[in-house]
């Protein structure tokens, strides 16, 4: 385990360093703590005992816990599922980074891409080792940063876009690299002793890495079989580890290596549209520093108040999200466009349609309500709460009426645990968050909802269909319920001690997590970002319901952040991110840490990719489809066979936004079947009524 290998030849000139070692206070550097909650209230639904994980890798922390973080492989979790648990890479950017029971593995990742995905793909380069460690845990968490500890001879800070991975050492340092050493700092020829505070040490395979002892000089010695490096002495201070790809970075890696970022917090500013990445460092020296650099991706270029921080590194890294920018200061301001949808499209409908929609509407609102899962349930309110909001929008008040009430019989088993066993929301108070009863047991039932997969998307039809009950009926009792879901996947403040806050966002990427306390290699994904966004949009129809002004505004910024960062790495609107034969696909299918994927997890239909993305044909789908994106989309998969029936109606809507006409005709073509996916034959009408 942490015995140093017997093939590393090893000179005894022990040198006395006396440094001065900043021990990381032990307390979480909470984020979001000036934002007041939605609630501090014990949550409405009854304890549920979360059977399928328990929270590990923590250490003396208590919940409630992150369970999205872009962090969550770093964890190691209480089950015997995966036995290679916490051993998968974390995406640190521009590194990807493996923590192990010696140290941590590092590689600069090779990017690789054909025309169905783009990826970087982790491989190990080298690994950074310390002997006599003792187990690790997470010492301190963020949205932006988290300390992982092996005791006190090792600590690691990982920061969302640090080109650095920071270790603070106390004891034997070795290095083991897949391919031999060709230089340090020069070449060398077998056995080499190099003495020096900084070194790029490349290998083989043409990679380069910086590696800067901030605290004193240091003798390597390289092995004969160059495949190792003993730090000959014992070291005690801070050593920065970072990939160079080129002579421009090394200089720069070079200039800030001194410039030692140790955490990073995000304090929203929900009434004004924008968030600030506050970060803090220090030098070699521990002293503090006012401009901290750290580098940027593609969407914090365009929304960067330039007043508040200074590029000084353009493209200084290629990853799967685009070029990384080296970015100066301690206080990134980010400014967002608020969307200025409300319940209706900001469109009209064509009202020489309206009485065909009309009767629609009557031949819809009697459709049966067929599933009981918290996905499949959620499709079917979420159907119902479309029919509700067309018959307001029409003022067919009677049907209005009728709507809501089956809309408040179909919720109710949910709320009140009435109906099915399974088919209810429970507290869990292991992780701080709302399961269903049915998922408490199982990482497969309700699509992983117990493991938090999904749970923005699964919880966000409810909060839209409650919405719309209160719309017209305030004094509706599933208020309270309702707040407290939107606390599990939007909670603004750490002031409410039963909810992580914003679980499945990244405050970094600006878009959401699908994937929970699973295990990936290729870190977490994302699916078909329109039901992220309307989950968002229904926190805001939410706040406008209950004349919450600050529930509006927390949803109003997450669904700004998910539209902003959808426009820039979901769409593809040339090959600035994405290679070309890649890029000709014009969106991203499944977006993960480490890969974009043009894929689906419905189905591997061309068309079917494109079209889950637009699901639940409410309103906000416009914000991401506008009619001159729409019809560059069309085209790609335009005639496309589609083997499912019941994703028809999404295709008529698609091919609505460009040939309405010819849509609308052949909705009616369609059997019933085709409509029993959450399409209605009323909601498509009313979707393509807009662009006749």
């Amino acid at each position: 385990g942490n015995q140093i290998p017997a093939n590393r030849m090893i000179v005894s000139n022990k040198l006395i360093l006396i440094v001065l070692l900043v021990v990381a206070n032990t307390n979480l550097v909470y984020t979001h703590d000036q934002v007041d909650p939605f609630s501090v209230d014990k949550p409405a639904f009854g304890i549920g005992n979360n059977q399928v994980i328990q929270p590990s890798g923590y250490g003396d922390h208590h919940g409630p816990y992150p369970t999205n973080a872009w962090y969550s492989n770093a964890l190691s979790v209480s089950n015997d599922i995966y036995p290679t648990e916490g051993t998968f890479p974390i995406a640190t950017f521009p590194t990807l980074t493996r923590l192990t029971e010696n140290g941590i593995d590092l590689c600069d990742p090779i990017l690789h891409h054909t025309d169905k995905t783009f990826a970087s793909i982790f491989t190990r380069d080298l690994s950074f080792n310390v002997d006599n460690i003792e187990k690790r845990y997470i010492k301190e968490y963020n949205d932006l940063y988290f300390k992982e500890s092996w005791g006190k001879k090792l600590e690691a800070t990982f920061v969302r876009g640090s080109p650095y991975v920071t270790l603070n050492v106390d004891g034997s340092i070795w290095l083991d690299f897949v391919y031999p050493v060709t230089k340090v700092n020069k070449d060398i020829n077998g056995l080499d002793i190099v003495t020096d505070d900084q070194f790029y040490i490349s290998t083989s395979d043409g990679k380069t890495w910086g590696m800067y002892f901030l605290n004193d000089k240091v003798t390597l010695n390289v092995t004969l079989d160059r495949l190792a490096i003993t730090v000959v002495d014992d070291y005690v201070g801070m050593v920065r580890i970072a990939p160079v790809q080129n002579s421009g970075n090394k200089e720069i890696l070079e200039k800030y290596k001194n410039n030692v970022v140790t955490s990073g917090t995000v304090q929203p500013d929900y009434a004004n549209g924008k968030y600030v990445f506050e970060w803090k460092g220090h030098d070699e020296n521990h002293k503090d520093i006012e401009n901290v650099f750290v580098l940027g991706v593609a969407h914090h270029l365009k929304i960067l108040d330039s007043s508040s921080a200074n590029i000084v590194a353009p493209d200084m890294y290629k990853t799967v999200k685009g070029s990384m920018t080296g970015i100066l200061g301690n206080k990134w301001v980010l400014q967002e466009t608020y969307t200025d949808y409300e319940w209706d499209s900001r469109y009209s409908i064509n009202e020489d349609k309206r009485d065909e929609i009309l009767a629609s509407l009557q031949s819809d609102k009697d459709a049966p309500v067929i599933r009981n899962d918290v996905y499949g349930e959620g499709i079917d309110i979420n159907f119902l709460a479309r029919l509700t909001l067309i018959a307001d929008e029409l003022h067919d008040e009677e049907t209005s009426n009728y709507l809501r009430t089956r809309l408040e019989e179909t919720i109710r088993p949910w709320l009140y645990n009435t109906g099915d066993v399974n088919q209810t929301f429970v507290y869990d108070s292991q992780w701080g968050g709302l399961i269903t009863k049915g998922g408490q047991g199982s990482r497969i039932v309700d699509y992983g909802n117990g493991v938090y997969n999904d749970h923005h998307k699964q919880y966000g039809p409810f909060v839209y269909a409650i919405a719309t009950i209160l719309r017209k009926n305030s004094s509706y009792e599933g208020k309270n319920y309702a707040l407290d879901l939107i606390r599990d996947f939007a909670n603004p403040s750490t002031q409410d001690k039963y909810f992580t806050t914003t679980r499945n966002k990244d405050w970094y990427f600006g878009y959401s997590y699908g994937s929970g306390q699973d295990f990936v290699v290729d870190g977490k994904w994302s699916s078909d970002f329109g039901a992220s966004v309307h989950s968002y949009y229904a926190v805001y129809l939410l706040g406008l319901a209950t004349n919450n002004q600050h529930v509006q505004n927390v949803g109003k910024l997450l669904l700004a952040m998910e539209v902003t960062a959808i426009k820039t790495y979901w769409k593809i609107h040339d090959d600035s991110i994405y290679p070309t034969d890649f890029a000709e696909n014009k969106i991203v299918g499944v977006g993960w840490s480490t890969k974009a994927d043009f894929s689906s997890f419905f189905s591997g239909d061309k068309a079917l990719i494109h079209l889950s993305h637009i699901l639940p044909l409410s309103p906000i789908i416009e914000e991401i489809y506008p009619t001159n994106w729409a019809k560059l989309e069309y085209n790609t998969f335009k005639g496309e066979s589609i083997s499912l029936d019941y994703w028809k109606p999404y295709y008529l809507a698609f091919m609505g936004m460009v040939d309405p006409a010819s849509a609308w005709n052949t909705v009616y073509d369609l059997d019933n079947f085709a409509f029993t996916f959450g399409a209605s034959k009323t909601n498509t009408l009313w979707w393509i009524s807009h662009y006749l």
